[in-house]
């Protein structure tokens, strides 16, 4: 009678295993070992359909930090991708959306890094810029104010003594004005001395995307 029930519950547990579901993508319906919760992937696990995922999953769909590995050659909403391509990062109910790495099978094609919205690459930034180094800088606000010029105003620095690779004096506000769109991504580098108090200053902006930027910085 043991055995019967020891076998009874063993079977159950396949039973519930082998209907567990991937909801999506559709390229990754197939099978699936992992976490579940009430016979869905939720949690850790792996799903190999057309194309295969090893992460994180919630209420079906990869949700969190995983890798995705194409297994034939598509085109996904106008990106074509090979086989053997995999993505390594961050998604959001199945999609590439966040922070990661797409490493391809040719190798030939350099590693691309960044930041991806709704499943495409959006670039090497969240927001189109990044503070790359800041000291004794108390407050950044970098906004785009649009694409009919290439301009970048600064306010809020005075008396900086150095500008790397440009020559521009800066009283509160100054700009960089039409500059080409080759020129991006563009990095202000900008090191100075804070006149309330004669402390050295530092500020290294990269701005990925060409357009009308304003660049407001408060120091100590």
């Amino acid at each position: 009678m043991r055995k019967k029930v020891v076998l009874l519950v063993f079977i159950s547990g396949i039973i519930a295993h082998l209907s567990a579901q991937v909801n999506g993508p559709e390229r990754l319906v197939g099978t699936y070992t992992g976490d579940l919760k009430k016979s869905v992937a939720h949690g850790d696990g792996k799903a190999v359909g057309k194309d295969t995922y090893e992460g994180e999953f919630k209420k079906g769909f990869p949700n969190g930090e995983g890798v995705y590995t194409f297994g034939e050659d598509v085109i996904l909403e106008g990106v074509e991708y090979s086989k053997g391509d995999t993505y390594e990062g961050s998604f959001d109910d199945g999609l590439f959306e966040g922070k990661g790495k797409m490493t391809y099978s040719n190798t030939e094609k350099e590693i691309l890094e960044g930041y991806w919205i709704a499943g495409k690459y959006s670039g090497i930034t969240k927001e189109g810029y990044e503070v790359l180094e800041k000291q004794n800088i108390v407050r950044v606000v970098c906004q785009n104010n649009g694409s009919s010029q290439n301009n970048i105003t600064i306010s809020g620095l005075d008396d900086i003594v150095e500008v790397d690779n440009v020559n521009i004096e800066f009283d509160g506000i100054s700009k960089y004005i039409n500059l080409p769109s080759s020129k991006f991504p563009f990095i202000l580098n900008i090191k100075g001395t804070v006149p309330s108090t004669g402390a050295k200053a530092k500020l290294k902006i990269l701005i990925e995307r060409p357009g009308i930027w304003s660049i407001d910085v408060e120091t100590n």
